[in-house]
């Protein structure tokens, strides 16, 4: 038997008291593997900026199309119907650990585990490889037991929360992510928008919640973005729906509308951080 093998023949036996954490390279494996079933798709959301006193800023309906699970192609429209922004991506084809990718793409579409891997590797998650924790276990146990690896209970919910434990884990100290254990669906992240600044760089939480199912992929219908602890945006899904079904051009030909300053501060950051 392997050592995954016997790890995952561990972790269903062993009693509750004693569950076995599962090692960090493993959950990020099984994270890319949740988004197996995604190739392509059309998600209308609707978007709320946040003021810093907690008042809505601005409202928006964002049209977020994905090709091959590779591309995004973003339009943020106005309630008048108008386009004020939009923005392509390319989420592959760059080096592992590109960290220009923003995070939302590895918590919820990236298939690619070694990719997401080595990307929150170079944001600062603590993460080691397979290899390096076999090569240094001890006993009986598969592999060597991570002190930045934890259980802990997340929104009534299991979590292994990965993150430098000898820090608080919240929006103001350590990059760190919230997997429910069962389900290996990401609840919870806090990353850094700047790594290379160390703590001079502002954090970033995201909070996943009201998962729906869209062709056997599961998918947070709402995510909560948090600046310093407030919340700063939100994203509602309303409809997904596959990218070539009837109305995909529904968003051309709208009329364009440059956005205001304050609210083109906003998308600016929305585009840079988020999309």
């Amino acid at each position: 038997m392997t050592a995954l093998g016997l790890f995952i023949a561990m972790a269903f036996s062993a009693p509750v008291a004693r569950a076995y954490v599962p090692p960090s390279f493993f959950m990020m494996r099984m994270l890319g593997r949740k988004h197996a079933n995604f190739d392509d798709g059309r998600f209308r959301n609707k978007l709320t900026f946040y003021k810093k006193n907690g008042e809505i800023a601005f409202v928006l309906t964002e049209s977020l199309v994905l090709s091959d699970a590779e591309h995004a192609s973003i339009k943020l429209i106005n309630s008048a119907g108008n386009e004020v922004a939009s923005h392509t991506r390319k989420l592959l084809g760059t080096r592992p650990g590109d960290t220009d990718r923003p995070v939302p793409y590895d918590l919820i579409f990236i298939k690619d585990g070694a990719n997401i891997y080595e990307h929150f590797h170079a944001l600062g998650l603590p993460l080691k490889t397979e290899g390096a924790l076999y090569s240094e276990k001890e006993g009986a146990m598969p592999y060597k037991p991570e002190s930045g690896v934890a259980l802990e209970r997340y929104d009534n919910r299991i979590a292994v929360v990965i993150g430098d434990r000898t820090k608080k884990l919240d929006a103001y100290a350590s990059t760190a992510l919230w997997i429910e254990k069962e389900s290996y669906l990401p609840m919870r992240a806090v990353f850094p928008t700047a790594p290379e600044m160390g703590m001079a760089s502002e954090a970033l939480e995201f909070r996943f919640s009201a998962y729906g199912v869209y062709k056997n992929f599961l998918y947070p219908r709402n995510v909560q973005v948090l600046r310093g602890g407030l919340l700063w945006a939100k994203i509602e899904t309303q409809d997904l729906r596959p990218f070539g079904s009837a109305g995909k051009g529904e968003d051309e030909g709208r009329k364009k509308e440059e956005p205001d300053g304050d609210l083109r501060e906003f998308i600016e950051t929305y585009f840079k951080w988020i999309r």
